[in-house]
């Protein structure tokens, strides 16, 4: 999923301010009955963090020449580093390239849920100009850039959305393990699911809608899901507002024992 271009400017320095979700997250050392100074503390706090534990210790190679560039990560309830990806637009087509800052821990931080956070850069930045938008795990339905696969950003025989659904079915049928119910009784028709494509592009929770099938299909998709995960199955997230994020997928999938 990586990809590497010719780069030249480099992008400096860097700082945050915020948007601020209803979830409750704030450093200790900031706790305040004022919620604007609160939020203000806390701002800054994580504005050096990152700077301090992330940016500068990335390749300055990885920040020159990019358009709209974001660096987004995933911060667990006791304060660790789930994942952390750098995005970027280039030629009308986005890239997201790995981190390497899982499992560190932003000491002192508290929050009650699971946040997404998204660092944005820009070119002429200024102390007060870049953003970082924390919120809660939030999931979208519809976004402006929907997940997608390298091999289907380009393809000329069918649509994008459908090339990359058609990628995923294929290699969700490469790990079902079909139940002895389900080939006793040649089960075939279509599991409606919903799967959620995290913003780093891995495969996140998959939720049954309905038991049309029955006889273990349903049981045999969550599995072959379940394995791809462990296979580190990744496709490019969906973006929205040049940010990558979690989006859900709603899909129908075509169960045949025959095939």
């Amino acid at each position: 999923m990586q990809k590497f271009i010719i780069l030249i400017f480099i992008i400096l320095p860097f700082c945050l301010n915020g948007q601020f979700s209803s979830t409750k997250y704030y450093f200790e050392k900031c706790k305040d009955k004022n919620k604007i100074q609160e939020e203000k503390c806390t701002n800054a706090e994580m504005s050096k963090w990152i700077y301090d534990n992330i940016i500068k210790k990335i390749p300055q190679t990885d920040l020159k020449d990019k358009k709209k560039l974001a660096l987004s990560i995933k911060i667990d309830t006791l304060g660790i580093i789930n994942n952390c990806v750098l995005s970027w637009k280039e030629n009308n087509r986005y890239f997201i390239k790995d981190i390497p800052v899982k499992n560190n821990k932003i000491v002192g931080f508290i929050t009650e849920s699971l946040l997404n956070a998204t660092y944005t850069f820009n070119e002429t930045l200024t102390p007060d100009e870049s953003l970082v938008y924390i919120r809660d795990n939030e999931i979208f339905k519809i976004v402006e850039i929907m997940p997608s696969l390298d091999s289907c950003l380009f393809t000329a025989d069918m649509k994008v959305n459908d090339c990359a659904k058609s990628a995923l079915f294929s290699a969700i049928k490469k790990n079902i393990v079909y139940s002895k119910e389900a080939k006793e009784n040649n089960v075939s028709g279509k599991i409606p699911f919903g799967l959620v494509i995290d913003l780093d592009g891995c495969l996140g929770d998959v939720n049954i809608y309905k038991q049309t099938l029955g006889n273990g299909a349903e049981e045999a998709l969550v599995r072959a899901i379940q394995e791809l995960k462990k296979q580190k199955f990744r496709v490019l997230p969906g973006f929205q507002r040049s940010k990558p994020v979690n989006v859900l997928l709603t899909l129908q999938y075509p169960f045949d024992i025959s095939k």
